[in-house]
């Protein structure tokens, strides 16, 4: 946030409080944070963003398939905030458990966005099942 002086506009929502960024850690960034649900249809989102980045996680069950498939339903929500509030050109990046889920989220996200790609990072554990996707909104 720093190195991006007071140009940025930062909007966090999380269902768990969130701790206040310090001044030093937000330099000049105005900065709203919202304890809500992503899935409530009354979250006070603006826009028009340039990114929406989701981390957003399940409560695990142990169960993998629930796991990924409550993730791509995460991924899904952040997907309806990204086509409602992104610019033209902005970008949707979303971590997802993946699962059973995977290909029919991605051919959801094309039809949505006019470029979707998926990866797992090199920093990523092996067994981990964690993968990105980035999705381009159009001009």
């Amino acid at each position: 946030l720093r190195k991006c002086g007071g140009e940025v506009e930062l909007t966090c929502v999380d269902l768990t409080t969130l701790e206040p960024f310090s001044p030093s850690e937000a330099g000049a960034a105005r900065l709203r944070i919202l304890q809500q649900d992503v899935f409530d249809p009354a979250l006070p989102l603006e826009g028009p963003y340039e990114l929406v980045l989701s981390d957003m996680a399940p409560s695990t069950t142990g169960t993998h398939s629930v796991d990924a498939a409550r993730s791509a339903e995460l991924v899904r929500a952040a997907a309806r905030i990204a086509v409602s509030k992104l610019r033209a050109g902005g970008a949707l990046v979303a971590k997802l458990l993946q699962g059973g889920e995977l290909p029919a989220l991605l051919a959801e996200l094309r039809s949505l966005f006019p470029e979707v790609k998926s990866f797992k990072p090199q920093s990523s554990r092996s067994h981990s099942t964690e993968l990105f996707i980035v999705a381009r909104k159009g001009a």
